[in-house]
């Protein structure tokens, strides 16, 4: 076995570190904006990108981004007919 470290090691550290960060913005961010809360009220219906906007009063854009990052880490999924939805899993209490 040798001791030198491989490149692709290293890099992994840090590339984690900075999910973590990612998906720690991501869980911090959605409960203070109402983010969850606005999708989990719309039901199964799919209040689309500016309805997700609209109920807690924030661009279009940056809550797009928002969820786009939420699928990433599981707490929301995509259903093409349903739109974006809480995960399974975090519907329950």
């Amino acid at each position: 076995m040798s001791d030198t470290v491989v490149k692709h090691d290293q890099w992994q550290k840090p590339y984690a570190y900075d999910l973590g960060n990612q998906a720690a913005w991501v869980a911090d961010a959605g409960p203070r904006a109402g983010l969850f809360a606005a999708i989990a009220a719309a039901g199964p219906a799919d209040i689309g990108e500016d309805g997700r906007a609209a109920a807690p009063g924030y661009d279009a854009r940056c809550t797009r981004v928002w969820c786009r990052a939420t699928h990433a880490f599981g707490p929301l999924d995509w259903d093409a007919v349903s739109g974006d939805r809480l995960a399974s899993h975090m519907d329950t209490p």
